[in-house]
């Protein structure tokens, strides 16, 4: 999901701390549209405590935020869990539009 804070786009990756063990995530990998890898992004479950201050977490769930531009922005992004092997374990396309504010 992407999400606009002070005119700046945001993608917003929610997982489980549980699957986040069991399935020994180490990081997100963020792939533009072209495959070109633009971000990766350290996950450890033991991020929880730092995850359950922030406004919208659940219990049992981490949530990790990349910067992707300001607004107005709109793209599409390949998002890779990737474990302790390097191999990766789940996969998700999230596309997103992000227009101008016009207040």
């Amino acid at each position: 999901m992407a999400t606009v804070h002070d005119g700046n786009v945001y993608l917003t990756i929610p997982l489980s701390v549980e699957k986040v063990k069991h399935q020994n995530v180490t990081s997100l990998r963020l792939y533009d549209p072209s495959g070109q890898l633009k971000y990766t992004i350290p996950v450890s479950p033991l991020d929880t405590d730092v995850m359950q201050k922030k406004l919208g977490v659940s219990p049992g769930q981490l949530q990790y935020q990349q910067y992707i531009g300001p607004r107005p922005y709109n793209g599409q992004y390949r998002i890779l869990a990737i474990d302790k092997s390097g191999n990766a374990v789940d996969t998700v396309t999230v596309g997103f539009n992000c227009f101008a504010d016009t207040n």
